[in-house]
């Protein structure tokens, strides 16, 4: 692997560039949203525990499907915690569609769990976040750590529950300076246009 260029994802900046992003609290509450599979290893479940457990007015909006019996269990769990009405699911949707939910939302999470298949994979997810410059938060794994510096560009957490409820409210203290974090997220995102990386795909390929 010596040899190797990894050049990565890109992002498409004309698709996911808002005029005026969330600076302030929404009327109905804080809104998180997920934009993703729904899959096991990817976290909901802790999120969903967060809400239940937060003393903020918390509003999670779960954007994308997975298969039908774990689906199943995680709308059980918020049954069992008493948080329907604070759980949207979305279900999947166009992905020219996802700039508009992001757009509302206060907060986008990529809660993955640290596992190996996450540690290697680029986070393309986060690049759509930071380019619709919504507030990332994001668990420690390699990945993210590779474009999030905690409380520069977004906001890190260890993973759990607990962790990711201590976040929040660090996040939701701090939403003054939030808009010069939404900012820096934007300018990472920036650096990864798919024009930047095509050209860097060319230079590779052709030696130049």
């Amino acid at each position: 692997m010596s040899d190797a260029t990894i050049i990565g994802m890109g992002v498409d900046l004309d698709l996911f560039s808002r005029e005026n992003p969330t600076t302030t609290q929404n009327k109905t509450g804080w809104e998180i949203v997920y934009v993703g599979s729904i899959t096991e290893n990817r976290g909901i479940e802790h999120v969903i525990e967060t809400v239940s457990n937060s003393n903020h007015d918390l509003q999670f909006k779960v954007v994308g499907d997975g298969p039908e019996a774990y689906v199943s269990s995680l709308k059980q769990l918020t049954v069992d915690r008493d948080v329907t009405d604070s759980i949207e699911w979305v279900g999947r949707v166009p992905h020219e569609t996802v700039p508009e939910l992001l757009s509302a939302a206060d907060f986008a999470i990529s809660p993955l769990q640290d596992i190996e298949s996450y540690q290697v994979s680029f986070p393309a997810k986060i690049l759509e976040y930071m380019a619709a410059e919504c507030l990332v938060i994001a668990t420690e794994i390699p990945a993210h750590e590779s474009l999030i510096e905690h409380g520069v560009s977004g906001y890190l957490y260890d993973g759990t529950q607990p962790g990711l409820l201590n976040t929040l409210e660090q996040a939701i203290e701090s939403n003054e300076k939030n808009r010069d974090i939404r900012k820096r997220g934007l300018k990472i995102a920036e650096n990864y246009d798919w024009e930047i990386i095509v050209d860097k795909h060319e230079r590779t390929v052709l030696n130049e």
